[in-house]
């Protein structure tokens, strides 16, 4: 079912690897099924003190004939502290089921209300957060929708060299695999930087087309 694949690749979208070190940063990104634009997702990130804040919003919609077949909104802000989740708040609405998320960081745990349910994860959680690679060394990351903890699987596909800006860039592609999920992504071999994704939802392929940052178009090819 498109339904099912779409959301469960769309609620993960992240940002570039070296935002911890900048200022306050926008990035706005174009989703595309196949050659349809299908929505967008914007990113600001906010540096404070020791702790990133990140936050998100993403809305897209796939039509049918004269029907609005799919419909997905979310919002989400998180506060990171190097590799560990904080705090995270985080509401979506997924075609009409609606999901809220609220966590914290404690000292026995990450403590998380999903629609008023409490449950314990481990201290130091992730996110799928693609803008930061260490997800790649990870066994288990939190879906910021629905507030599974998912196991996950991460292979090494080995260096390509692709095109971001009409410019050559050499890259290291890596596989993630949880539970019916499979993306590719692509980091700059040279500084990790998060280039590209791509996943196949229900044989469609699943894009996502940086836009523009900070006012600069940057469209991925």
């Amino acid at each position: 079912m498109i339904r099912r694949g779409l959301y469960s690749v769309l609620m993960f979208i992240g940002l570039g690897s070296a935002l911890a070190q900048a200022g306050q940063q926008h990035w706005a990104f174009e989703v595309f099924l196949d050659d349809r634009a299908i929505g967008e997702q914007h990113f600001t990130v906010r540096p404070e003190a020791d702790t990133l804040w990140v936050d998100i919003q993403a809305r897209f919609g796939v039509d049918f004939l004269f029907f609005n077949a799919y419909d997905y909104q979310h919002r989400n802000t998180e506060r990171w502290r190097g590799n560990c989740l904080e705090t995270l708040e985080a509401e979506t609405d997924d075609n009409g089921t609606r999901y809220r998320l609220r966590g914290s960081r404690r000292d026995d745990g990450f403590h998380l209300e999903v629609n008023g349910e409490p449950s314990l994860l481990p201290a130091c959680v992730m996110s799928f957060a693609y803008w930061n690679p260490a997800i790649l060394n990870q066994s288990a990351l939190l879906n910021t929708q629905d507030g599974r903890l998912m196991p996950v699987r991460v292979a090494t596909l080995g260096e390509e060299t692709i095109r971001v800006n009409d410019e050559p860039v050499a890259a290291e592609r890596f596989r993630l695999e949880a539970e019916d999920l499979t993306i590719d992504l692509w980091y700059a071999r040279e500084d990790r930087r998060w280039l590209r994704l791509e996943s196949l939802v229900e044989g469609n392929r699943l894009r996502f087309h940086l836009r523009e940052h900070d006012g600069r178009v940057a469209a991925l090819p």
